[in-house]
């Protein structure tokens, strides 16, 4: 069993692809609804974790045709508001949350030749949700997500291993 959720009551509880609502430690509510979460696989070495995460509210759904378990990399700068300095190209990037708007971030990568991003939160709690402030972004082509600040802590620790870290967005 794995708990999503802030708070100590009505909590989301996910069992497999299942959700249900927990109150005071007891299932109530459950319904046998399949969420419509995405997910990012992370693979390092021997290490292979399946991580929930938002979808944003832009761009494409997933990576394009049939890539997955693309080398990850940090952003330089880490947030991802505005040129990205490292060579990022053909990578899922990895950004922390903040400063600019998730739209802007997405651009960021996408001119630098990222093929997604890995967007985490910069507090505790739920991944956040990632909107696009009423503006045209018919022009982000590669899929955002975001995932919450204690999975980003272990993708990080991943990429600050020797072992290359492949991510893949499904």
């Amino acid at each position: 069993i794995q708990r999503y959720g802030g708070g100590t009551s009505n909590q989301s509880i996910y069992l497999d692809d299942v959700q249900c609502k927990a109150t005071d430690m007891y299932l109530q509510n459950c319904s046998y609804q399949y969420s419509a979460g995405r997910f990012v696989t992370l693979t390092a070495g021997a290490v292979t974790q399946r991580l929930l995460a938002e979808d944003a509210n832009f761009g494409p759904k997933s990576l394009p045709g049939a890539l997955q378990d693309v080398v990850a990399i940090g952003a330089v700068p880490s947030n991802a508001c505005g040129a990205i300095t490292n060579n990022v190209t053909g990578k899922i990037v990895v950004v922390i949350r903040g400063t600019c708007d998730f739209v802007e971030k997405t651009r960021a990568v996408q001119k630098a030749g990222g093929l997604g991003v890995v967007v985490v939160n910069n507090v505790d709690g739920d991944a956040p949700s990632m909107g696009n402030n009423d503006e045209d972004v018919t022009d982000v082509m590669i899929p955002t997500v975001s995932i919450t600040r204690a999975d980003g802590a272990v993708i990080a620790s991943l990429l600050n291993s020797q072992s290359p870290v492949l991510l893949s967005i499904t």
